[in-house]
Order: C-alpha cells, then structure tokens, then sequence
C-alpha cells in the first residue's frame, strides 16, 4: 500500500480499494454466466467486436433520450448538480485512463468551446502522485467504462478530500466510483464483450457533448453553431429505430467494387 499512502490517502482508502476488488471478482462472475448465455445471442455477427461496432447507434441514442426532455432541450435528471452550484464553478479537470482519457481529451474541447472554461486533462495515477492544486469551486470529472478502476478511484478520493466537486461519467451503475463521486451521469452502453472498447467510447463521447451542452445553456454561453448541433442530436433521439439496424457496410462495398482486393484506412493521430 505505498503507492496510496504516497497518494495522502487514509485507511479509509484501503477498504475503498478492497471493496473495488471484492465487487470486481463478482462482477467477473457474473459476466462468465452471461456470456455464455450470450455467446449464442451475437445477432447474425461473426463475432462481438463487429457486433458491438454495429451497437453503437442504439446505445448513442439510448444517451441521447435520457438526456433530453420532450421540448428537445437538454434535461440531465440524473445528474444531481443544481444550477447554482454549475454557475459557481470556475475551473474544471478531467480525469481518466485508457479509451476514457481519449473521450476525455475530446471532452476538454467541448467544453472549452461551448463554455469558455479554462480545463486540464490529468492521468489519475498523475493527479495522485503531484498532489494537485486544487482551485475554489472546481469540478473533476472522471469517465470511466467499469468504474473500478483503482487509479481512477483513488484520483477521485484525492479531489473531494481537496474540496472539489466530483462527476463520474460511468457505463455502469452501482460502482465504488459512482458511489463515491457527488454526481454521476451514465451511459448505459451495456456490457462490451469484445476487448476493445466500442460502444462505451462513442456514450462517453456523447455524454461528454451533452454535459458541455448542458453547462453552456445554464451559464447562457451557448453559441449558435452548438444550439445547430443540439437540435440535431434532438433529432437523432426521437428517430424511429426501423432502418438504423446493423448492416454491415465492408460487404456492401465488395459488392458494389467485386475486382477490390484489399482495402486501406488512413489517418492521423488515435
């Protein structure tokens, strides 16, 4: 236990982190009985990394209808933060590790576009070991996929200890980090099967928009060009389901070209 008493963190912390371990290997038990029932539920797909691609669209949308009201304005009823306590923040940090710090680079932007707030991206494991500074009325938020990451966790006992208000944009409900952090805001992806994450990434991204959105129409910063992306993820919520179902689209793309042998992606950065 150096690394945590590094971190300033009390006894308290250790049962924190036994409480993860012990919760995780049940989970973990769990999971093993419904992947086998699962392991016959893939939908028609060769295998759940294309399956769970080809769920994206479903889980965005499922983001998308508990965050928006029936006037297709942004209403966060889960999120627990009043509208006074948003308008005293001054500062925000996001915390996160793996696919969560990449949605949560992207979130930095947002937010700094649609919010004018000045922000930081931090490792947990960082956020522990430099003993940050934290500023008056500061909020960290901490994404995350299974909200049992150890780092992750400790990051978040560090920050309210330093007096900041904490968010945990997690995929699963009733988490040592959902119940430690002051709100939480869920995603409600589903559990992802395949190793790489899918689904979980794309919500986070999509919570992360929401969120921003949302402080931007409380703190009345939100410009036109937002308001035109809000209407259209208004949209995308009340669409009807028939049609977006899982088509595959590589297939479509040997049928429509037959003499392309291979195929190449380019890009740049993550």
């Amino acid at each position: 236990m150096t690394r945590y008493k590094l971190c300033g963190i009390d006894h308290t912390a250790r049962g924190v982190i036994r409480g993860a371990s012990k919760w995780r290997e049940e989970r973990e038990r769990e999971r093993e009985c419904e992947q086998e029932q699962k392991a016959r539920e893939k939908n028609g797909f060769a295998h759940y990394m294309i399956k769970e691609i080809y769920d994206q669209p479903e889980a965005v949308r499922t983001v998308l209808e508990d965050n928006h009201n029936r006037n297709g304005n942004i209403g966060m009823r889960q999120l627990g933060l009043s509208a006074e306590l948003i308008r005293s923040f001054s500062k925000i940090t996001i915390a996160a590790s793996g696919s969560s710090r990449h949605a949560g680079m992207v979130g930095e932007f947002m937010i700094e576009r649609m919010v004018d707030w000045t922000w930081r991206w931090i490792l947990p494991s960082q956020y522990c070991y430099r003993d940050p500074v934290v500023a008056p009325h500061e909020l960290t938020i901490f994404p995350s996929q299974s909200g049992t990451t150890i780092d992750t966790i400790t990051a978040l006992q560090v920050a309210r200890r330093k007096g900041a208000c904490s968010l945990a944009i997690c995929n699963v409900p009733e988490t040592p980090l959902t119940q430690l952090a002051d709100a939480n805001l869920l995603t409600h992806a589903g559990d992802e099967v395949a190793i790489a994450a899918t689904k979980s990434f794309t919500t986070q991204l999509t919570a992360l928009f929401l969120f921003s959105a949302h402080l931007a129409q409380v703190r009345s910063t939100m410009k036109r060009c937002d308001r035109v992306g809000l209407a259209r993820s208004a949209q995308v919520a009340g669409t009807d389901r028939e049609g977006t179902g899982n088509r595959c689209v590589m297939p479509r793309i040997r049928q429509a070209a037959p003499h392309i042998q291979r195929f190449h992606l380019h890009g740049t950065g993550h």
